[in-house]
């Protein structure tokens, strides 16, 4: 039996394994991947202040570039500056690095693995994956917005998700944005409480957008030709699903804790959930 198994391995399970294990705890993390942090789902962008809030050392291995910070355009044109040093970053590497840093500390990674079914035993908790069965005192749920294990034991009242699209380019296609700053596009009305981003990469620019609109990757193609892009000379794409309203009865429950996407933490302004998964898996 282990002491605590974590259900996911993204920046809340990382930062949750790595902090446990450091303390000298017995760690498994589950992760349904066949690898860790891939395929990204995510515009991949952090804060400085996150990082030193977390206690992150930067590492030249998942840092794309630097930026001076946001700016916000809203609907009319006007725009704003949010001075905040940003760091883009490569999820894959990011979210890879921390779950290596608990292995290193002794945590056991179990990837390909899905936890199917969990219960609530007296001493603690059986988790049914599709390789087996582990057991554990405490289950830290970090399974990204679907939040099964939450739902399962009937902390989850209710869930509401906003969805986003992404296109990457090379830096060749993309002209006249000045890479120094992330840019908002605020299209709050039109997208049902989202927006579009442009963030800037070094060799390469994520274009996207997010909300709860259902025309959303009509709208991404119509901004990047606005925008002077054409969308056919995108050499990625990528989507995922954004918490927007949970409703939890509780999110800690008979030494289970939810953390991250699964308990619906994200910016409310941004829809950003890097922070507050690296910041809840801590505290777990």
């Amino acid at each position: 039996m282990f002491d605590v198994i974590i259900v996911g391995a993204g920046p809340a399970g990382g930062m949750a394994a790595k902090t446990i294990a450091n303390s000298g705890y017995s760690v498994a993390i589950i992760e349904i991947k066949k690898e860790v942090g891939y395929p990204v789902q995510c515009a991949e962008s952090v804060s400085e202040f996150c990082l030193n809030t977390i206690g992150i050392e930067k590492d030249d291995r998942w840092i794309k570039n630097a930026v001076r910070g946001v700016k916000i355009v809203a609907p009319n044109g006007k725009f704003f500056y949010c001075t905040e040093k940003r760091y883009n970053v490569d999820r894959h590497l990011f979210d890879k690095g921390l779950v290596e840093k608990a292995v290193d500390k002794g945590a056991e990674l179990h990837t390909e693995t899905k936890a199917k079914r969990i219960e609530k035993r007296e001493d603690g908790y059986i988790i049914k994956t599709n390789k087996g069965e582990l057991e554990a005192k405490v289950v830290v749920a970090a399974d990204g917005p679907l939040s099964n294990v939450a739902t399962q034991l009937g902390m989850l009242e209710r869930k509401t998700f906003g969805k986003a699209v992404q296109y990457k380019f090379d830096a060749k296609h993309v002209k006249g944005i000045d890479d120094e700053w992330l840019y908002m596009y605020m299209y709050t009305q039109e997208l049902k409480g989202g927006y579009i981003w442009i963030f800037p990469r070094g060799d390469e620019y994520s274009i996207g957008l997010g909300g709860r609109a259902s025309n959303l990757v009509p709208r991404l193609r119509k901004f990047c030709k606005e925008m002077g892009i054409d969308p056919e000379k995108r050499k990625s794409a990528n989507g995922g699903l954004l918490p927007f309203e949970f409703v939890f009865k509780t999110r800690s429950k008979d030494n289970c804790l939810v953390v991250g996407d699964a308990a619906g933490l994200t910016n409310p302004a941004t829809g950003g959930g890097i922070f507050p998964a690296l910041y809840s898996g801590k505290l777990a």
